[in-house]
């Protein structure tokens, strides 16, 4: 039996390539393993082998099942959800729809209210393959009866832990250096749900009636940790160490320990405590540890803890409860004889954990799955993802670097900070979507650079200003287009940017723009405010503002019926630049702020948009030469990039919530454009140096690649990566 494995990508400290790694070679006396493994981007080893797919390559990962179907008999896949390219991991569904042998997903990292996103995914996934494996019964309850996959499909193996021949526990306490003490252990990732903070508070009382008594911690902080904030819970805890006075008494190892290590201290401490904050936490890796090597255990009451310690295997505490924490343990460290039963109830309930059991279960359930017919291979619906080519994080450094901004500034570097305000909100836009995708330091910081500048583009009234080139760089004209452009981009960066540091700039900037936004009288800064409101209000609801948000959708509302008419369903006698960005603004009023009776104008403003901006399927934009106005032909040329990206916009948020196959197919559409599918079959987008053009031009032989085409390529990348993922989806 020849079993494809496919392990996903994770940082070296987060555990899951290790256990991945760990299991097959447990699987290996049962079935010939193929290892198939997710790498970054950038992986320079990867020279087209079909058993290592780039994680946010698409083509990759059909390449792959393609390979696996030829030569393997089944397939196990590790999934997590950050371990895939796309939002979620979506990018595994384009892996699963090509396979036709069994397969079946192990599910990492599953909390207890996932989101819709996460709910559809695992749908998928439990349409695509034979089983779903979850961790703990806590997780297939939640499967079954939140993501309402059928409980036939889901499988309960627990975590595999290695038993290993520990000495006498005197000596494995001489060994850790445990003698004479009282010795608290903790290990695991580092990060703000792990409760250490609420540990070291507790440890203040436990002291009080234990002076000899002592917290060992060992671990690293977790990469989703490190990515979002460095060190900074690391920092706080040593901070709050030191303000305890308590740097002696409190051990923290900021690192990884081998196996056999972690078992030595598991085996020697005097109590295992895990201070996790999550009460709805379904899996924990560092407590099957704790029980397989017969460690007495107390730990907060989260889902998992509470199934695992029950029977007397352990003692429970609320969660956040420092005070409940520090009497427990120091209840427990008065009595010898409840700590080494709690010590006999882990080793007599270990063997639900060890590799040997866990890796009989697993042959079991392969071999079932190998004895099923094959599937048929579920075909690529709407999008082709062999169109979409690779985009690196390098791409958009070498454009700052390199390219002209590409708008009214003139021939100016991004790097010498001097283009309009609406080039750095729209790069705010492409790098906030790629670090979802592709976290990456540099661009971070490149987004911070253009947060800076569009600070300092606000005038003595606190008011945004469109920034015209000059020496001394002054403020010269005011744009309500730009005002609302920039409002929703802010929007973007407080309910989604990565550091905390970044939200609360834009969350000041977002109040300064208020007042401006609201006397805004463009039709589009109108519906650029209008959604950033709605993106905001989605993630933090306020009355005051949804009334703001309504003042604005009545105006809006307003401008459709006075200039709508017969073959013209706007909300102006001309057509603006990024017209997706009208209707769009119609929907999230729907959705967001429940804004009734506008049906009738988003089914009329979306159709006519169809009507003027394709044609056979080809997306024919207006040219900027001369804009659209009732009553007129468009005008060919210059056809921007810009508007593409806004209707690809339009057509991302209409998949999302409808999923119909007329979005996939203008979406993709939309896409095509860049790369040669244009009324001129020109390519805007260079694929030597991943730039693109901003405008389609005739009678120009060469391709001007600008940091602001760069960016439109890179967002209607992204959306259409995302839609060709999406369009599995059940």
């Amino acid at each position: 039996m020849n079993i494809a494995y496919l392990i996903p990508y994770s940082h070296p400290y987060d555990g899951i390539a290790d256990y991945a790694t760990e299991m097959a070679r447990q699987l290996d006396p049962f079935a010939q393993i193929t290892l198939v493994q997710v790498v970054p981007d950038h992986d320079s080893q990867h020279n087209g082998l079909p058993l290592l797919i780039r994680k946010n390559r698409l083509n990759d990962y059909v390449n792959a099942a393609h390979y696996i179907n030829r030569h393997c008999d089944a397939c196990l896949i590790h999934y997590l959800p950050q371990g895939f390219g796309m939002d979620h991991g979506m990018a595994i569904l384009t892996f699963t729809a090509a396979l036709t042998i069994p397969a079946a997903a192990i599910v990492h990292d599953l909390s207890g209210h996932p989101n819709d996103t996460l709910k559809s995914i695992l749908q998928t996934l439990g349409h695509h393959l034979c089983n779903l494996i979850a961790l703990s019964r806590q997780s297939a309850d939640v499967m079954e009866h939140l993501c309402k996959i059928p409980g036939d499909k889901i499988k309960v193996i627990e975590y595999g832990v290695p038993l290993l021949q520990l000495p006498s526990r005197d000596i494995i306490r001489k060994r850790c250096g445990y003698e004479g003490k009282k010795v608290i252990f903790a290990h695991g990732m580092l990060h703000h749900h792990k409760g250490l903070d609420v540990l070291v508070e507790a440890m203040s009382m436990i002291r009080l009636k234990h002076p000899d008594a002592m917290l060992h911690f060992i671990g690293c902080t977790h990469p989703m940790e490190f990515q979002s904030g460095g060190e900074k819970y690391l920092t706080a805890l040593l901070l709050q160490i030191r303000r305890a006075g308590l740097q002696n008494e409190i051990v923290i190892e900021h690192r990884l320990p081998s196996v056999d290590e972690l078992n030595l201290y598991l085996a020697g401490c005097d109590i295992y405590v895990n201070p996790c904050t999550q009460e709805l936490t379904l899996q924990s890796k560092s407590l099957a540890e704790a029980v397989v090597a017969g460690a007495a255990i107390v730990s907060t009451s989260t889902l998992y803890a509470r199934d695992l310690l029950s029977d007397n295997r352990g003692e429970l505490v609320p969660v956040n409860n420092p005070l409940a924490l520090a009497e427990t343990v120091s209840q427990l460290l008065k009595k010898n004889n409840t700590l080494e039963m709690l010590r006999k109830s882990s080793r007599d309930f270990r063997s639900l954990f060890i590799w040997s059991r866990i890796a009989g279960r697993y042959h079991k359930l392969l071999d079932e799955m190998c004895q099923t017919e094959p599937k048929i291979s579920i075909e690529q619906r709407f999008i082709d993802v062999a169109l979409i080519p690779h985009w690196n994080n390098a791409y958009m450094m070498m454009a700052a670097e390199s390219h002209t901004c590409g708008d009214a500034s003139g021939d100016v570097k991004l790097s010498q900070g001097r283009c309009r305000l609406e080039t750095h909100a729209m790069a705010v836009m492409g790098l906030l979507k790629m670090e979802h995708h592709q976290p990456d330091a540099m661009l971070m910081s490149q987004l911070n650079h253009h947060l800076v500048q569009i600070k300092s583009m606000l005038d003595d009234n606190e008011a945004f200003e469109n920034l015209s080139v000059c020496d001394q760089g002054k403020i010269v004209t005011h744009q309500d287009e730009v005002i609302g452009l920039v409002f929703c981009v802010l929007a973007q960066v407080v309910v989604s940017a990565p550091w905390v540091e970044q939200r609360q700039m834009a969350a000041e900037l977002l109040k300064i723009s208020m007042p401006a936004v609201m006397t805004t009288t463009s039709v589009n800064g109108i519906a650029a405010s209008l959604i950033g409101l709605c993106i905001y209000l989605e993630q933090h609801p306020d009355d005051s503002l949804t009334q703001q948000a309504r003042e604005l959708a009545a105006k809006l509302t307003g401008l459709f019926k006075t200039h709508a008419s017969d073959g013209w369903y706007w909300c102006d006698d001309k057509m603006g630049n990024m017209p997706g960005m009208v209707p769009l603004a119609l929907l999230m009023m729907r959705d967001v702020i429940k804004m009734k009776g506008n049906r009738e104008m988003i089914e009329k403003s979306i159709s006519f948009l169809e009507h003027v901006f394709f044609s056979e399927d080809i997306f024919f934009p207006a040219g900027t030469k001369r804009p659209l106005r009732k009553g007129r032909t468009k005008a060919e040329f210059d056809q921007s990039a810009w508007d593409a990206v806004s209707m690809t916009w339009l057509y991302d948020y209409l998949i999302k919530k409808e999923s119909e196959p007329n979005h996939y197919k203008h979406l993709f559409a939309c896409y095509l454009w860049f790369i040669g599918e244009n009324s001129m079959r020109r390519n805007l987008y260079n694929y030597r140096s991943g730039g693109c053009a901003h405008l389609l031009t005739p009678g120009v032989l060469a391709v001007n690649t600008t940091y602001s085409g760069t960016l439109a390529y890179l967002l209607s990348w992204i959306m259409t990566s995302e839609a060709a993922c999406r369009q599995y989806l059940q």
